[in-house]
């Protein structure tokens, strides 16, 4: 099952690379929580309303085009993340309103 959060963000622990090292990352509105998050959390984030089930398997990027607007409210942290997250090419020398710009592109 995949989840989506619909709070302004949510805190979540994962896996953060290839060696196994695991960290607590923010997760902003529109994004789906990474499938290791540990069963705890969600349910307490299920229990709060921060997140809800996805009710058909979908790519982040099509759960994101319901929120394009709120990716102006997002830090640049968090919006190198969900590109990242979505494939989408950026630099991480730009900007934050050139990075949501890719963003919103890359969902068209």
């Amino acid at each position: 099952m995949r989840y989506v959060v619909t709070a302004g963000s949510v805190s979540a622990e994962t896996q953060i690379n290839e060696r196994g090292s695991r960290a607590t990352v923010d997760h902003p509105r529109g994004s789906v929580l990474p499938d290791d998050v540990p069963d705890e959390q969600l349910k307490a984030l299920l229990a709060r309303g921060a997140v809800e089930a996805l009710d058909e398997p979908g790519e982040p990027d099509e759960v994101e085009q319901e929120h394009p607007d709120e990716l102006d409210g997002l830090d640049k942290d968090h919006l190198v993340e969900l590109a990242e997250r979505l494939g989408v090419e950026i630099d991480k020398r730009w900007g934050d309103k050139k990075i949501a710009a890719a963003i919103r592109e890359n969902q068209k």
